[in-house]
This record gives C-alpha cells, structure tokens and sequence, in this order.
C-alpha cells in the first residue's frame, strides 16, 4: 500500500528476451569460474562488480555473504582492469557471447529472469 492508502501491486506479463528468444537474466560471472565456485561453496565473502547493486543484495545478499561495488558501463572491462578487486560480476546476460568473447565464464546462470512487469491500481479495475 502506498503512503495515499492505494493498493499497488504488479503482475508479469512477458519474459523479456531477443529476436532469437534468448531471455535476458541474471548471472554470476569471473574470470577465475574454479576460484569463485570455491568460495561460493565455502560460504566466504565475495566482491562483485555491477550495474545492478540493490538486485545483487535481492537476490543473492540474503544467503552469501557478498560485498557489492556500483560499476557504471562495461562490467565486463571492469573485472579485466581491477582482476584483484573483484572475484566477479553480476550482470545482465543474454546470449553469454560477449562475457566469453571478454573471457569471462558464467558461473551462476538464470538467477533471475527478467519480466516485464504492469504496475496495477484500483483506478485501474
């Protein structure tokens, strides 16, 4: 309920996807998949690079212990300028062409999707 006591509530309507129907979805990506897969399953703490900090905490803060830094643009040229300050990136994908063309490997695929939402109000029923 929003702070003029109307009920808002969203449904989803599409996956959003491309010409070739690749939906486009979160992903844990590294330069080091073994390294990151090892801290992953020993539960330490994991620096990741993104455009996407607050989804980083939504969707993976709540089971790992992670430290998140706001990357504006390529994240992908972020992890190959910084390699020792991150262990990762979560990003947006799509096809996975330009994480590999980058030489980056998709650790975790399909974290979330990505929907097309409608926002609905009462005014709208």
């Amino acid at each position: 309920m929003t702070e003029d006591g109307v009920d808002w509530f969203s449904e989803p309507i599409a996956l959003v996807s491309n010409e070739k129907g690749q939906v486009l979805r979160f992903g844990l990506l590294a330069l080091n998949g073994d390294m990151l897969r090892c801290k992953l399953a020993w539960g330490d703490e994991i620096r990741l690079a993104t455009s996407y900090p607050v989804c980083a905490d939504r969707y993976l803060g709540y089971s790992l212990p992670i430290t998140t830094e706001y990357v504006g643009g390529c994240v992908e040229a972020e992890l190959l300028d910084r390699p020792d300050d991150f262990d990762g990136a979560f990003e947006l994908i799509q096809s996975g062409d330009s994480v590999r063309q980058n030489g980056l490997e998709i650790v975790e695929d399909d974290i979330e999707t990505i929907k097309l939402m409608r926002i609905r109000t009462p005014f709208d029923w």
